[in-house]
């Protein structure tokens, strides 16, 4: 049987070839301590990517009720910038 190439050797368990990303486990044995250390960013990794998703559930949600709030603002600032040209009837100008 032929020896592994070098080429994959090296790409294995190599930091560089990792790119420096804490979720690609190297290659050999694994020892407690890194097991341990992978677990804590793998656990860490899955909890931000839960949260996101809930924010993202969240803000989709506050969209979909929001979306024709947008229009009610628009005439309530109409509503209001348009209130003092109107004529006040019934009530006694000041003399």
């Amino acid at each position: 049987m032929d020896p592994p190439t070098p080429i994959i050797n090296e790409a294995q368990g190599n930091k560089e070839h990792n790119n420096g990303n804490p979720l690609v486990l190297l290659s050999g044995p694994i020892i407690r301590s890194c097991a341990k250390k992978y677990g804590a960013t793998m656990s860490l990794y899955i909890q931000e990517q839960v949260t996101e998703e809930l924010h993202d559930l969240a803000f989709n949600k506050c969209y979909e009720e929001l979306k024709g709030t947008h229009k009610f603002l628009t005439l309530m600032e109409a509503h209001v910038k348009m209130e003092p040209e109107f004529p006040t009837y019934g009530t006694p100008k000041p003399c």
